[in-house]
């Protein structure tokens, strides 16, 4: 995702649609308790949408002269979201997974980094998983990549998975995994069970 042009935060408009949505609501916008709801809520949205004005592909640089190849794998990274489809906010966590090749990797920061500013723009979690994934594939080129999103309970979907092993094509060339494989080691996440998932080979 190229960086988009950054434009400027209108927190007067989003405050007004707050003040007319407590109207709508049928209460009193100046009430003790709500007056300076509006704001509260228009720094809160800028703040949890402010991913999508930065790069992260930008955040993405390989270490030099490395040469590990084994599965690099963080869990836990703390998210926060907006659902697109309700403008309400949600929390979860997120787990990455990749293979390196020719000793491509990145810091582990990065990861955290990567995931937290695709969490901050409107979502929703089956695309923030192939996003990351899709990402992390395109600049690091490794062998393979997982992510894995738990969201809080109570929410819509309560998990969706996505790994992403190169470009699809119609015929596998180079160093594909075997599906089995991949099923493995996403057990290695013990994350949810029900999980979806998609699988490309490198081609």
């Amino acid at each position: 995702m190229a960086k988009k042009q950054k434009k400027k935060i209108d927190l007067e408009k989003i405050a007004a649609g707050v003040r007319l949505m407590l109207e709508g609501m049928g209460e009193d916008a100046d009430r003790d308790g709500l007056q300076k709801t509006p704001e509260r809520v228009a720094s809160f949205y800028a703040e949890l949408t402010e991913g999508m004005w930065q790069d992260a592909k930008a955040e993405i640089v390989p270490l030099p002269g490395d040469s590990h190849d084994e599965m690099v794998i963080v869990k836990d990274i703390s998210i926060a979201s907006v659902c697109e489809h309700h403008l309400a906010p949600f929390v979860g966590k997120c787990h990455i997974a990749y293979i390196p090749k020719n000793g491509r990797i990145v810091g582990l920061s990065k990861l955290a980094r990567i995931a937290e500013i695709f969490a901050k723009t409107l979502q929703v979690q089956e695309r923030l998983t192939q996003q990351i994934a899709q990402t992390l594939f395109d600049v690091l080129q490794p062998v393979g990549v997982m992510v894995g999103i738990e969201a809080a309970p109570g929410l819509e979907a309560a998990a969706t998975f996505h790994a992403g092993l190169g470009r699809q094509s119609n015929e596998v060339s180079g160093a594909a995994i075997d599906k089995r494989k991949i099923e493995s080691d996403m057990a290695n996440f013990e994350i949810a069970d029900n999980l979806e998932y998609s699988l490309y080979h490198a081609g």
